[in-house]
């Protein structure tokens, strides 16, 4: 399993206005907010500045894409991530 951050769950709109909340500048080619220190490309841009955003384990890079996409929602997953570890 591998622990990924929660993909934003609102709007795109709400993602734009998020990221726009962010102060980035280039370091080595890459942006970043010099406040919250959130990369660019990272699923922490999608979220206010200095929201770090939660986590979960993920057990297939499957799952996560589906996530993105929003083919599965985040309780799915969590119902998933607790059937899994229940042991027997």
């Amino acid at each position: 399993m591998a622990n990924y951050p929660v993909p934003f769950q609102g709007t795109k709109e709400e993602a734009k206005a998020n990221y726009l909340t962010h102060r980035w500048r280039a370091f080595d080619d890459c942006p970043v907010c010099i406040d919250c220190d959130a990369k660019e490309w990272h699923q922490a841009a999608t979220y206010p500045c200095g929201t770090e955003p939660d986590r979960i384990s993920i057990a297939t890079t499957e799952e996560w894409i589906a996530l993105l996409k929003k083919e599965i929602t985040l309780e799915e997953l969590r119902k998933r991530e607790k059937c899994d570890t229940i042991e027997v």
